[in-house]
């Protein structure tokens, strides 16, 4: 699909799209989504954007790689699927080739923001059996706050004016399914939820946002939900020694997560893997918990 369509010429709003392990539903003329799908390897990492000018001209970005050269397709269809391919996992080179994150300046901001507080709640049922649901809530407001505190071991002050405040429990869903596609901006419940459940295989942790698309402006956020993936993952709030197999830290995925969230992209495990906007994360670790350069860039820059 081209990056660019004039929707005047060729309908599409109400259309699914699909990229990789993710997939949104093209919306109305002034608004866009983006989603981002967190992977255990790059081949299951993915964000795909659409937003629609006032003019009616939708644009497309995908990452973290371009459709082009991987023998991937994007295809809008008029059912609720779409259709896709997907290639096999690439080779991942690891953090030990990317700069400490500290020094490592890269980020990319898709320009929308979230201009009041970020009032989110969490579905408690939801919990793993091997985390309480006191623990999850506290690791949940730990990662929003990594986020929103800038907090780093670079020495730096948190100069952000990005707030967030947790109103409690709910009995409501993220607004997002199994196969990691966004509910559409007129369905969706305007609710900013944080849930576990099931998601693609392979993605780990998944943020739908919905915005308001101004022309002279940032865009701005109107809701943005979080699914952290309980049926492919086990969960800890104490990544360490005893930490083992797919076990991730609750804290850490909800810090990369929020950076979706807050503005942020993700960037290059390959190039920038330190950085806790890194399109991959390592298991039973907990470097995500301290933004990097790159990360408090790219808030700096939106806030």
């Amino acid at each position: 699909m081209p990056a660019e369509i004039d929707t005047s010429l060729c309908p599409l709003e109400g259309r699914a799209v699909r990229w990789k392990t993710v997939g949104v539903i093209v919306p109305p003329a002034g608004s866009g989504v983006a989603v981002f799908a967190h992977g255990e390897t790059e081949s299951a990492s993915a964000s795909l954007i659409v937003e629609v000018d006032a003019s009616g001209v939708a644009r497309f970005t995908y990452g973290p790689e371009q459709p082009a050269e991987e023998g991937e397709s994007v295809i809008a269809a008029g059912s609720a699927a779409g259709s896709w391919w997907a290639v096999g996992n690439y080779f991942i080179l690891g953090r030990h080739l990317s700069p400490p994150a500290c020094e490592d300046g890269e980020n990319e901001t898709p320009g929308y923001r979230e201009s009041d507080q970020h009032a989110w709640y969490f579905n408690g049922s939801t919990t793993p059996a091997e985390l309480t649901v006191s623990e999850a809530v506290t690791a949940l407001r730990e990662g929003t706050k990594d986020v929103t505190q800038e907090q780093n071991d670079c020495g730096r002050s948190d100069t952000v004016d990005a707030r967030a405040s947790y109103e409690g429990t709910i009995n409501r869903r993220a607004d997002m399914d199994s196969d990691g596609n966004c509910a559409s901006f007129v369905t969706r419940d305007g609710v900013n939820v944080v849930d576990f459940g099931n998601l693609p295989d392979n993605v780990v942790g998944l943020t739908c946002t919905w915005y308001r698309v101004w022309p002279d402006w940032w865009d701005e956020v109107t809701e943005s939900d979080m699914r952290l993936n309980k049926a492919d993952f086990t969960w800890t709030v104490t990544p360490g020694s005893g930490c083992s197999g797919a076990t991730y830290d609750v804290e850490s995925i909800a810090a990369h997560e929020r950076g979706h969230t807050f503005g942020l992209d993700d960037v290059s495990y390959h190039y920038h893997g330190n950085l806790t906007m890194a399109a991959v994360s390592n298991p039973c670790s907990k470097y995500l918990r301290t933004l990097g350069a790159g990360d408090m860039d790219g808030l700096e820059y939106i806030y």
